[in-house]
């Protein structure tokens, strides 16, 4: 008998903030949930409990080339392999919705809920298979700009400088491919495009969501935007 899989409250919604690293996955998610009806995790348990449910992509959508690469480590990268597991059956999908549901609760049960963390570049469509009606918002960023903000990152503070920044320029790149490919965003917020127009930014993100700027205090959060702390 299949098991029961929790329906999503009435008139709740999920969202989910997707993009490669230094691309202003935290930012995005920051913004969004400063909206009194929005709250977006940020890299929290909710992560790692998504990571260990959620299946590798299925065979042939995401492969790399891993030919030069000697100096990276297979587990930093073996989420870049195709690899033919199968998507979680119906009792992990009651169990990760049921779980996701208290989740919610627990922080405070507002109108727009979800996630953000890079890793779901690759785990997107699962995520839409959990919650069919999600809204994504994806992140981008000029590659290069993102490369050197990455090796900034205490992440990438050993090694040859030449070697760091070809696995850095790797791992943006295949984040990016696999962001963009088929990726049904609902909203493609670029981090150049927040510094130029932060408000306008703001308020189309909102939107994507479903959300209007009644309550938004918009002045903190441009104030935020223009210190740059969380981009």
């Amino acid at each position: 008998m299949p098991v029961p899989v929790p329906g999503p409250v009435a008139g709740r919604r999920w969202a989910f903030v997707v993009g490669p690293a230094r691309t202003g996955t935290t930012i995005a998610a920051w913004l969004l949930s400063q909206h009194p009806e929005c709250r977006i995790l940020i890299d929290t348990a909710m992560v790692k409990v998504l990571r260990m449910v959620l299946r590798p992509p299925v065979a042939g959508v995401y492969q790399v080339d891993m030919k030069g690469l000697s100096g990276v480590s297979y587990l930093e990268y073996a989420p870049l392999a195709a690899w033919d597991r199968q998507f979680a059956d119906d009792a992990a999908d009651a169990l990760m919705r049921g779980w996701a549901e208290q989740v919610r609760i627990v922080c405070g049960d507002p109108l727009v809920f979800g996630d953000k963390d890079p890793s779901y570049c690759y785990h997107w469509p699962e995520i839409l298979r959990l919650w069919p009606d999600a809204t994504i918002i994806r992140t981008d960023r000029d590659r290069d700009a993102a490369v050197e903000s990455l090796m900034r990152t205490r992440w990438w503070l050993f090694g040859k400088r030449e070697s760091v920044r070809r696995s850095a320029a790797l791992r943006v790149q295949v984040l990016q491919r696999a962001a963009v490919r088929d990726c049904p965003a609902a909203y493609v917020m670029r981090l150049e495009q927040l510094e130029a127009d932060p408000e306008r930014t703001i308020l189309d993100m909102l939107a994507a969501v479903g959300l209007s700027a009644d309550g938004y205090p918009m002045r903190a959060a441009l104030l935020q935007v223009e210190k740059g702390r969380l981009s």
